[in-house]
């Protein structure tokens, strides 16, 4: 799995991505990861948090043995 910044691209539109934000509320700045689907018009959507999604990566299908 790669990590790609918003800085560089966006996923294709209607593509289900993992997005990982960091928290701006808490000391720490702790990750928080969404799966949603990001759209040129509108941005991101069906996320749960609201921080600024900052990396993206595609889902791989699992491995069948």
């Amino acid at each position: 799995m790669e990590w790609i910044s918003t800085k560089i691209r966006f996923p294709k539109e209607g593509k289900q991505v993992l997005t990982a934000c960091k928290n701006k509320n808490m000391e720490d700045g702790i990750w928080l990861y969404d799966l949603c689907y990001y759209y040129q018009d509108t941005g991101w959507e069906d996320r749960i948090n609201w921080e600024d999604v900052l990396y993206w990566t595609y889902i791989d299908e699992p491995k069948q043995n």
